[in-house]
């Protein structure tokens, strides 16, 4: 049962992605605020230098938002198992195998002890079925043999059941027995008397049935194994014990581990008090995910809300019973590694942003004319297209894309420090600007338009800028991949820019390729700009965040898993080997 007040918190409370889903949306809506104005316009209305900044820096957050919401949500993109499949199914691997080992286990041991019971029953007149008799340790069974033979299980009853259910011998080790009782009514008595048992391996010469049961007499939690038995006056013999590698198991941090039947019902849990008190088809939200799994005998890895939290489930079959283990992962270490990405990311975006601002605005300021007119300071004509430039328009957009394939060439495979990356993308920013400007210029001089000198101090400021990135480059970190990088990118781009300038064909096939519209064109490449100076830079920082999450949080598990052990099991190679202890092979 909730508190109130616990009731009133997750009442109220949204899912960290849903809070993380909302409020990009509410940064993508300001964002787009100046653009929503300049479309409400109307045609008395005067568009102010404020509102043309704006208008600039809108696209390039708003790029960097879609991006970063790409990355987040479009799992499918990345390549890989994912880290839940592999810690879920590492450990579901690991309990199968010990819990199943012990079945096996204790099957044999009690086989054995059926033989022994049967050799050692001394014929005796039924005890009556009115009354309970006192139990105790019947002399024809050999007690020695018995505590030999269940050396090394946790037992807590070795019994012989009648043609009804009636128990006929009991024994227990190192305690007085209990009252002997009838149990015509358990699973593990029924389905051997009914031919509807398990087999173990598959092999109809072993039958056998286990049953996780509440004791009746102790009314404690117990695990029940019955065998068919050679003697005729007791043709059952079964077992009660304890599981071992069930007992107190550690796993890592927000893992629980559940053992259900093909019908949802919850056998075995983290909580032991959920143990046969709960049903996974009812409580599950996708139970019917759950029900083909187990109706398929398939492996599934799903997500699911479970007792008011998201998990992320792995259900997986055993091998010798009709039994499933369920691993389920809290997303609450999930959550909050996309908090602290989030968080991370956009913090190193607007501090990026504003490193480029500071640049545009340099180039901004050595690029203006100032006007003459009255309230009109600056010719600001040359920002937005001009059809005179539409081939310069195309020639910058492939500049652009040969840019934009060797950054990802470098970034994916160049094995770069967070810093070198970084660098890397300034300083591909600026030879993007650097580029354009110099098309401008040539543009220009060409024309004799007054324009040229504005853009040949545009250039000189440029030009000090990359110099400047490459001092602090090398002073911070390698400056070696970001030299490599910027020669093989001016390389590059002065090929193309030759070809164009020189090869017909060439310059025919490009400007094929691109629209004949110049507001088209200059649209295109400036989007290609926008992916260089606010895409990358996110796939950047949220890579980067994202693996030192990941490593955090592994970390922070791994203290936390070792601190379980250290608590419950003496740091000793014997105890650490006994112990019930399941890795998830990270």
């Amino acid at each position: 049962m909730l508190t109130k007040d616990h009731y009133g918190e997750e009442k109220n409370k949204l899912p960290e992605q849903a809070v993380l889903f909302l409020l990009m949306l509410a940064i993508a809506g300001i964002l787009a605020l100046p653009w929503i104005k300049l479309y409400q316009m109307g045609s008395n209305d005067r568009m102010t230098a404020a509102d043309g900044l704006f208008s600039l820096t809108v696209p390039m957050l708003l790029m960097s938002i879609l991006f970063f919401a790409f990355f987040s949500y479009n799992a499918s993109f990345r390549s890989g198992t994912p880290a839940s499949e592999f810690m879920t199914r590492n450990l579901a691997d690991s309990i199968k195998s010990r819990f199943s080992s012990e079945i096996e286990n204790t099957y044999r041991v009690l086989t054995r002890a059926a033989a022994a019971c049967s050799q050692q029953n001394i014929p005796a007149k039924p005890l009556s079925r009115r009354a309970a008799n006192p139990g105790k340790t019947v002399s024809g069974w050999d007690t020695t043999k018995l505590k030999s033979i269940t050396n090394g299980l946790s037992v807590n009853q070795v019994y012989q059941l009648d043609e009804k259910g009636w128990e006929i011998e009991n024994w227990t080790p190192g305690a007085e027995p209990p009252p002997r009782g009838n149990y015509h009514t358990r699973d593990y008595f029924t389905r051997l008397k009914t031919q509807k048992p398990f087999y173990m391996h598959g092999d109809r010469g072993q039958p056998f049935y286990l049953e996780p049961v509440t004791s009746r007499t102790t009314n404690t939690f117990t695990t029940v194994l019955s065998i068919p038995s050679a003697s005729r006056g007791a043709p059952y013999t079964a077992i009660s014990f304890n599981i071992k590698a069930l007992y107190h198991p550690i796993l890592t941090p927000g893992f629980l581990y559940s053992i259900i039947d093909g019908q949802g019902r919850v056998l075995y849990h983290s909580d032991t008090t959920k143990q046969l008190n709960e049903n996974l088809f009812v409580e599950f939200s996708e139970s019917e995910t759950l029900k083909a799994a187990i109706d398929a005998h398939t492996d599934q890895l799903f997500e699911t809300n479970y007792s008011g939290k998201k998990y992320t489930a792995f259900v997986s079959p055993f091998s010798i019973l009709p039994y499933q283990v369920l691993i389920m992962e809290d997303e609450s270490f999930t959550s909050a590694r996309a908090i602290n990405n989030f968080v991370f990311s956009f913090s190193m975006l607007f501090a990026f942003f504003v490193a480029l601002a500071i640049e545009l605005l340099i180039v901004f300021m050595v690029s203006i004319k100032r006007q003459s007119y009255k309230k009109h300071y600056f010719d600001l004509s040359w920002i937005g297209p001009n059809k005179k430039f539409n081939n310069e328009y195309n020639l910058a957009l492939f500049a652009n894309l040969v840019t934009i394939l060797l950054l990802s060439l470098f970034l994916g495979f160049g094995s770069l420090s967070f810093f070198e990356a970084l660098f890397m993308l300034f300083a591909a920013s600026s030879l993007s600007y650097l580029l354009l400007n110099l098309l401008y210029a040539r543009a220009y001089k060409n024309a004799n338009s007054d324009q040229y000198i504005p853009k040949r101090n545009a250039i000189i400021a440029l030009g000090v800028i990359v110099i400047v990135i490459n001092i602090v480059a090398a002073v911070v970190t390698s400056a070696l991949r970001l030299g490599l990088f910027q020669v093989i990118l001016v390389i590059l781009i002065g090929i193309l820019w030759s070809c164009y300038e020189r090869r017909i064909l060439f310059k025919e096939w490009i400007d094929r390729r691109c629209a004949s519209e110049f507001c088209t064109s200059f649209s295109i490449m400036t989007f290609t700009r926008l992916i260089i100076t606010s895409g990358l830079p996110v796939l950047l920082f949220y890579i980067s965040s994202f693996n030192y999450e990941a490593r955090l949080g592994a970390r922070y598990r791994h203290s936390l898993f070792t601190k379980a052990i250290k608590q419950q099991y003496a740091l000793t190679p014997d105890s650490i080997n006994a112990a019930n202890i399941y890795r998830d092979g990270v």
